[in-house]
């Protein structure tokens, strides 16, 4: 074999190599964006260890998370739990883990509450957060979040409503 055809072959894999992969990132993406449940604006369902559960993220600042910020957890449902606890997680890049301890709320044995940062992230990058039930409870929610340095760091949270099964 010649050194030219060679070096065609080596140009038509890394050719197929990156047409590939441009076509795995863009299907991982759309799936990613499919079932989004705005979190900021309202409660988002999924099942929890067999119970309906809901849950909300929102801030201090007016529905606008600027980053690092806290962010309020609000869980209803899990009327039979004693304690409460969450990992937070990035999904789609490691963020760290963070363990949460949601208290319940006072005259309600359905809602819990918990408040917690949300670590910085890259700017205009969509980023996935996952909060996974810690045991005895099995069940995960994923929420949405970008950061966007053309306004202000904000971050627009989301939920995807996607129970771990």
């Amino acid at each position: 074999m010649t050194k030219i055809t060679q070096l065609r072959l080596a140009i038509i894999a890394v050719m197929a190599a990156f047409i590939g992969l441009m076509l795995g990132l863009e299907w991982d993406k759309r799936q990613q964006g499919d079932g989004v449940c705005d979190a900021s604006h309202q409660w988002c369902n999924s099942d929890v260890s067999g119970n309906s559960t809901a849950m909300r993220i929102s801030s201090p600042h007016d529905g606008q998370i600027i980053t690092p910020t806290p962010i309020q957890i609000n869980f209803s449902g899990l009327p039979d739990a004693n304690q409460l606890s969450v990992r937070l997680s990035g999904h789609n890049m490691y963020m760290g883990q963070f363990d949460i301890h949601l208290t319940r709320q006072t005259g309600d044995n359905h809602s819990w509450q918990a408040a917690t940062p949300l670590p910085n992230c890259i700017p205009n990058h969509d980023m996935i957060w996952r909060l996974d039930f810690l045991p005895p409870y099995e069940g995960s929610f994923y929420f949405t979040s970008t950061e966007n340095a053309q306004q202000g760091q904000a971050l627009q949270p989301g939920l995807l409503g996607e129970p771990n099964q």
